[in-house]
This record gives structure tokens, sequence and C-alpha cells, in this order.
């Protein structure tokens, strides 16, 4: 270029500098902005240098809040981000998110601005790897757009890197509402003039549907998943966007390989890599050639054709440095799969090898233990949690067979190692999820973690470490959220609940509604909004909070030495099940023993259900005989579980695992023909776990009351269940035991009512009917109007109750959850901060449950523990009731779970003495009348 133009190029960049102290003419700026955007002959640290002189003089300008100084705001922090100054990107783009949300009526200001403006600053927290702010940005992003009612490319964007990260730190129930409301919206996207770099509407929906697959996957939804890919492998076929069909196929193919329908997955395998090499994807042929090498490991049980495709597909090099850190999470798998081979090939040398290989994916020379010191926003991005906690997994695996192969006091020693620092990996990824359903897959997930654990503490002595894993297998969400409620305010919890029941609602609504419609769309946008107004006000509590994180994290666990000197101060032993794949494990604590047993998986489950079947059908157990096989078989479960060792007399805690059973009901002997049951030496009540018994319930201050009792009597007809004739006439005389008491009876025992009140007495008593499942798949309770579904349990403040007592069937089943155990009702209670509740575990006559209930009260009023009042009120029933009501069916299904001690309530000051008179004279009337329906 000639000198001359050389300089009048430099003077025209360089001369509105000159310019400095003075407001820039609105129109002129304006165009400059974009000239200099448009322009290829300024760097970007010129048209910085520039910008920033316009900027400093904004103080002299009349519109220095509108729309040109948003623009001049914007690219002076994009081309900070391009100069690699993000922080000040920052400080600048803040600005402009400032000035729009601080002037809510300028009409000179262009709000639409603020989509893009939350779009920009994510995108610098991201360079920066801040991968809580860069979530927290695009979260505001996305509320903006759909506020505005804007679908363009960096709400997209947002919303698509939104779902990806949900499915990276595993909130897989999260990601699949999010990417169905992306797939939708994507077609609502018209390209701005010169904006469509990225895709057309029709690529950013089929984008969404990967990660919507994705998530399926993981969560083994694979008929859901098969469905919606070979919909979508058509559409893809029929508009040309064959880009996409690699991706499809090999997620078809691990549909088929998670049906067990092995015939054709390798060939899908091959297709997709096929459309993968045509693409040149380099990424996606090495997990197409990884895939078919799993195939032949898992299927086939082929270690030489595993070990060749695995190789295989590390000789793809990845060409795209900003997939470098995919590439890598890649690879990890892959060095895990080969390790995985040389573990089943008894080579645990060569095993370690690549399992440091894969370790050196994250960073080279690192382990486990430097993997959990790395901050956790490093940790998270772009690593797929589910790769990293199976490369965990696997290699203390490794270390459990080189066990078995051995008994290698080294190897046992560094298995229980490796574990530990697995579930804490585990807890790590944990405070990042929101969604229950999340959180319990991710809970499910461990359990193979747990049972080689614990058989590995026991192999090796670790009587401390085993009880840890014992504890940490059971419930730990339950106990999450018993902590959550020391952090949440009242209003917090009030915003939850309204949020919560509009989420229902819309979602309702959007079920009914055609997804085609306009209208579905509109609800779609407005579910979006209450969910991420949901997110965001979960964040603002945990950052009110700043021990929130620390609470959650805490490695200051029970020990043995607390139970002994906390829970078993007043009880006489713990008892701890674990049901593994195939052995069960028991784990008996006295104050001065310690047992582990171990039993056979396939004989325990067998004879519990045939147990349960028997204690919970009267005519089964009446029947000729029947009541002998139940007796032995209830005898060798006794012995399977204890093992001839001996339990002390007194009250016994149980944590169970699996189905449910009444240890009360065990018979641990015989005086002539008649069975010893386990209830006449010892006073029951379970436990979630041990660490639950060690909570410390909020004690409020609020003025309560003593009592609450609720009787529906009858229910809407439809629902075609018997009128509870007889529960409002015993509702009263429980009253009777109580001052300060209120009785819902009839139409006032409503759901709403009950709603509203139980969380201000000490003691709650439900006559009603429920089901341990219903049109929803959860439990329900009936009330004279509604049900309440175990999910809509929950209370606008902490409740004072100490104890629940659901006189109603099945109340103390639900679905059961490995490393969680039962969704029950009376679980549900404890989430909320009740330490205590009565449930029952099938269906009884309605007499029997007023007789038991009331003897229950009568004991519990003169200051029993709520364990021994319930032990007393059973052994009392037996021993009054004639014939076949001291069956167990009568008495065993009332279970306590929770806390045992005695509640301090005000007592009735006025005709107390009439209170036993009462019960004794309802007693006899109950009694006769069981005897007189009998005969008949």
């Amino acid at each position: 270029m000639h000198k001359y133009q050389l300089t009048f190029l430099l003077l025209l960049f360089l001369f509105p500098l000159f310019l400095s102290g003075q407001c820039p003419d609105k129109k002129w700026l304006w165009e400059r902005i974009i000239f200099l955007k448009d322009s290829s002959k300024a760097s970007p640290k010129l048209q910085l240098q520039e910008l920033l002189k316009y900027e400093s003089s904004m103080h002299n300008c009349t519109y220095q809040n509108d729309s040109t100084r948003i623009l001049l705001l914007q690219r002076i922090s994009g081309l900070s981000g391009e100069v690699s100054e993000y922080i000040q990107a920052i400080d600048y783009i803040r600005k402009a998110i400032n000035i729009i949300s601080l002037n809510p009526h300028n009409s000179s200001i262009n709000r639409n601005y603020q989509v893009r403006n939350y779009y920009s600053l994510a995108s610098m927290y991201n360079s920066l790897n801040k991968t809580a702010d860069k979530i927290k940005a695009y979260d505001s992003c996305i509320a903006v757009a759909v506020r505005l009612k804007i679908v363009n490319i960096y709400f997209l964007i947002a919303l698509l890197d939104k779902v990806t990260y949900l499915n990276d730190v595993g909130e897989y129930s999260r990601s699949i509402i999010y990417a169905k409301i992306g797939e939708t919206m994507s077609y609502q996207y018209i390209p701005e003039k010169g904006m469509d770099i990225y895709g057309t509407a029709t690529q950013y929906s089929l984008s969404f549907v990967i990660q919507h697959v994705n998530a399926l996957l993981v969560l083994k939804r694979s008929d859901e998943a098969g469905i919606l890919l070979t919909h979508k492998m058509e559409e893809c076929k029929k508009r040309g966007a064959i880009e996409y069909l690699g991706s499809f196929y090999e997620q078809y193919a691990m549909t088929k390989m998670q049906n067990k329908d092995y015939k054709d997955v390798i060939s899908y395998f091959n297709l997709a890599l096929k459309y993968n090499r045509a693409q040149k994807y380099t990424l996606g042929c090495k997990v197409n050639i990884h895939n078919i090498g799993y195939c032949y490991y898992e299927i086939y049980k082929d270690d030489t054709k595993a070990l060749f495709y695995y190789k295989k597909a590390l000789e793809y090099v990845n060409t795209d440095p900003n997939l470098n850190k995919f590439d890598s999470i890649i690879s990890l798998s892959i060095y895990t799969s080969i390790a995985n081979v040389f573990v089943r090939r008894a080579k645990f040398d060569s095993a370690q090898y690549y399992f440091q290989c894969a370790f050196n994916q994250i960073k080279k020379g690192t382990n486990e233990t430097e993997v959990l010191n790395i901050p956790l926003d490093d940790f998270i991005q772009n690593q797929k949690v589910e790769y990293l906690s199976s490369l965990f997994i696997d290699k203390a695996d490794s270390y459990y067979k080189q066990i078995k192969a051995t008994n290698n006091a080294s190897a046992i020693k560094e298995a229980i190692r490796i574990y530990k620092v697995t579930d804490l990996l585990l807890e790590r990824i944990k405070t990042r999820q929101s969604e229950m359903q999340s959180k319990i897959f991710w809970r499910m997930g461990t359990h193979r973690l747990y049972d080689q654990a614990i058989d590995a503490c026991i192999t090796g002595g670790k009587q401390e470490d085993a009880f840890y894993f014992f504890e940490k297998s059971r419930s730990i969400l339950l106990y999450d959220q018993i902590k959550e409620q020391r952090w949440i305010g009242e209003n917090d919890i009030t915003k939850q609940l309204e949020l919560k029941n509009k989420i229902s609602k819309i979602d309702i609504e959007l079920s009914k509604a055609d997804p085609a419609s306009k209208y579905f769309t509109e609800l779609q946008s407005k579910s979006l909004a209450l969910k991420q107004e949901q997110d965001n006000l979960i964040q603002k509590i945990k950052e009110r909070n700043p021990l929130y994180y620390q609470s959650f994290l805490d490695t200051n666990f029970i020990y043995l030495k607390d139970v002994r000197r906390h829970i078993l101060q007043n009880h006489q032993a713990l008892v701890e099940i674990f049901a593994g794949d195939s052995t069960v494990y028991a784990m008996i604590i006295t104050n001065d023993n310690i047992y582990f047993n171990r039993i056979n998986k396939k004989a325990y489950d067998s004879v519990v259900n045939l147990c349960i079947s028997y204690m919970s059908d009267p005519v089964l157990l009446n029947r000729n005989n029947q009541f002998n096989l139940f007796a032995k078989s209830s005898r060798y479960l006794y012995d399977l579980i204890f093992q001839h060792k001996k339990l002390p007399d007194g009250r016994i805690i149980i944590s169970p695992d699996g189905r449910y059973f009444p240890f009360e009901a065990l018979v641990t002997g015989f005086e002539g023909k008649e069975p010893v049951y386990f209830l006449q030496n010892h006073a029951v009540s379970y436990t979630y776990s041990a660490r639950f018994l060690m909570n410390e319930f909020a004690s409020s201050k609020r003025s309560s009351g003593n009592f609450m009792g609720v009787a529906p009597v009858r229910f809407p007809e439809k629902l075609h269940l018997s009128p509870l004739l007889g529960s409002d006439q015993s509702v009263e005389r429980l009253q009777s035991f109580f001052g300060a008491s209120e009785v819902l009876i009839a139409d006032k025992a409503t759901k709403d009512n009950f709603l509203e009140k139980f969380g201000r007495y000490q003691i709650i008593q439900l006559y009603t009917h429920s089901s341990d499942s219903s049109s929803k798949g959860e439990p329900e309770i009936h009330f004279v109007d509604q049900p309440l579904y175990l999910s809509d349990l929950q209370s606008v403040s902490q409740p004072i109750t100490k104890l629940v007592v659901l006189s109603a069937c099945e109340t103390g089943i639900g679905h059961f959850y490995q490393g969680e155990g039962v969704f029950s009702f009376n679980r549900a209670f404890a989430a909320l901060g009740i330490p205590s509740c009565i449930t029952n575990l099938w269906s009884i006559d309605n007499e029997s449950t007023y007789l038991l209930t009331e003897l229950f009260y009568e004991n519990l009023s003169s200051g029993l523990a709520i364990d021994k009042a319930l032990q007393q009120a059973k052994l009392t029933f037996i021993k009054t009731s004639p014939g076949k009501g001291r069956l167990p069916y009568f008495w065993a299904a009332t279970i306590l779970a929770g806390k045992t001690d005695a509640i301090d309530f005000k007592k009735k000051s006025k005709a107390s003495w009439m209170i036993p008179i009462v019960v004794g004279v309802a007693g006899i009337f109950l009694l006769f009348t069981i005897i007189r329906k009998r005969r008949k």
C-alpha cells in the first residue's frame, strides 16, 4: 500500500481519539461503532482504545442511558474478550445490563438487547472457567427471553448449553424438561440477517433432541428414546439434515443394547460410523468405534476384539481445538474400558496402568484424590460426571476383584480408600443437582459401590469402615432434606410451595394440550419461566447461607462410638440390613459387641416374601396347618438374620433395606406349640439410618396444640371406598386424652384443612383410606373431598409436630429406590422435620385398628416412650383378643419409624380420672363387636 494511503487510513482510525472530553454526536457514534465492527482495517486493540475514549466522555452526554450507550458497552465488552481482557469485558457488559435493569420505563432503550447481554456475560465467564457464574448468566438470558417472548440465537444457544450442562452434572430429569421445551421453541426461531451462523431452526431442534435422548439413555428409558429416535431419523432424511444421522444411529444402537436386542447393534454402530466419516466428525467416529468394542466386551465376552476396537478408537485425533476437553473425556472412557478388560483377565498391574492413562486425560500424573481437590467449577467444566464416577468406581472394583482372587491385604486397604474417595466425589456432584429424581437416580447407581465396599470391609475386618458404608448406603437424600429445613425460612418455603403448585398446574395443562397448537407453546414458555424462577430461588437460598455447601460436604461422619454414646444410651441394639446383589449383610451393634452376618440373598428374599404373604393374609394364616408353616418360616428368617447371636432384651432399632417387614412378628422360639414373638422381648422401632436418629429436630417456639384427630368417615362416591364407621367416635375418644386438641370429622376433614393445620400440633392422628399407588403412580391418602398424594405433602411453615399416626392401610408402603429406601408417607413426614411416624404395612379391619390405636394412646399419655407404648398396646391386644385376633395380621402391620422419645404435652386437667374408664369400656365394647362379627 502507498505510504500516503496508509497515513490516511491511520488518521481515519485515530482522529476520533482527539475528540475526548466532549460528547460525540449520537447518530455519528452509532454509525462509527457499526463501521468499526464491519471494518477489517482496525485491530481489536485499536478499536477498543477508540471506544473506551467515547465511553469515558459519556458523563457529558444526554443520551448516556439509551440504546446507543448500550451498543457501545456491548462492543467494548466484546473487543475486551477478543484481546483476553475478560474481567474488563464482564465489567462493561454488566454496565449495559444495569442500564436496562435500572431504567424499565425508558422508551429509548431496546430491551431486547438484554438477552444478548446476558449471553455475552455467560461467554466471558466460560472463558474464565467460572461454570456456576456462566450458568447463572444463561439462566438470566433464558428468563429475559421468555419474559419478552424472544426466540433468537442467543436464547437458543443459552438454552442448549443449559441442557448440556444439566446432562454433564447428572441432572437428567431437568435436562429432559428443558430439552423438550427447546425442541418446540426452536421452530419459532427466525434468523436475523447475517446471524444464522449456527444453523437453521431444524438443526437447533435436533440438537435438543440429541441431549434429550442422552438423558433418556442414562436413565434407562430406552423404549421412550427408541420411539423418539425413529421419528427424528425420518425427519432428518426428509429435511436433508444428514449431519445428525451419525449421532442418532449411535443412540439408536444404544437403545437396542439396553433392551438386550443384540441382533443389529453393531450394524447400527457401523451405520453411525459411516455418517460421521462422511461428515469428517472425528470425535463421533471415536465414540462409535469405542462402542463397537464395548459390544464385543459386554455382549460377546470377546476381550481380544474389544481391545482391538478400543485401541483403534484411540487412533482418531481430534482436529478441532474447541473440542479438546470433550476429546479428553472420551479418551478417559476408552482407557477405562481397556483397564476393565485387563481386570477381567486378572492382569491387575496392566489394569492399573490403563486406569492411570485415564486419569492422565484430566491432568498428567493425577489420581482420584487429586481430582477431588480440583475446584468444583473446574471439576465440572466439560467433564461428564458419569464418565468420572465410572472411572473411580471401576478402579476401586479392580482392587475388590483382586481381593477375591488373591485375598491381598494391601488390595483391601486400597479398595476401601478409593471407595471412600468415590463416595466423596458423588457428594460433590450432588451439590449441583436440584431435581429429586436426578438425585435418586445417582443414589441408585451407587448400589454396586456400597455392596462391594461393605464386603471388602468385612473381609478385612474393618468394622468402622463397614459401618461408614452401611450408613452412607441409606437415606442420605432424606438427611439432606432435613438439613435444608434449617437453612430455609418460612418466606422461602412459601415461595417454593407457590412455584411448585404453579408448575404442577401447568404440567397438567400441558399433558392435555395439543403439541402442535399455539396454546401448547405458550404453556411451555410459562413452564420454562417458572422452572427458571424455581432454580433462581434455590440458588439464592444457597447464596444467602454461606455454610450451605460446607454442610452438604461435611466429612465429619457418625462413628460407632457415637451410636453407643447417643443412640444406644436408652436402647439395647441397632440392627442395619444391606441387600447386595447376591448377599444380604446384617450388622448388629450392641453396647458390648458388633457382629456382621452374611446371608444368601436368594434364600433371604424367598423367606421374606413368604412371611409377608402369611402375615398380611388372615385367611391364609388361619387355614389348617398354614399357621405352623408361617411360624416355621418366621423362625427360619429370624435365624437367617441373627445366626444364633443372642440379642439383649429391651428396645431394638431396625434400619431395613428393601421390602419392609415387621421384625415384631419374627418367631424367636416356641413354648410348647405356641410361638414366642420378637415383640414379646423387644420394643421395636425402625429408622432410615442411624444418622437420622442423631438429628436435632427443630423445636419451634410457636404456641402449639397437643393433638389433632382427622376422620373423614365417608369418601367421594366415585372412589368406591367403604365408609370408616366408628372412626369419628374413636377419634373423639382419643381427644379425651389431651388438652389443647382439635378434631376434623366428616366435612371438616378436607385435604386443605389438613395441610393448613397439621403443623401446629404435636400429635396427628388420621383415620382414613390410603393406597401405595394411584393414578399418579405414587402413594395417596384420602380425605373427604380429594386425595393427598405423596408429592403434595408440604407445609407452609416448619411443623412443630413430633408424631404422626396414620391409621390407614399401606401407609408405610411406597416405591423402593436402591440407596434411599421406600418413598412412603412416613418418609415424607420425616423430610418435613417430623421425627416419628406410625404407619401400616397392610390393610387391617377397622375395629382392630381403633382398639390398637386407643390402647397405644392410653400408654403414650401415661408418659411411656413411643416404642414402648406401641409394644405394650400390641401385647395387650394379643392378650385380650379372642382366637384368631392374636394372629400377626391384626397387630404386626402397625410399625413405628423414627425417634422413640416420650412426648411431653400438657395433660388434660378436667376429668382426667375418667380416661381409663372410658378406654376400658370402649375396649370391651369393641372386643364384643369383633367376637360377634366373627361368630357370624
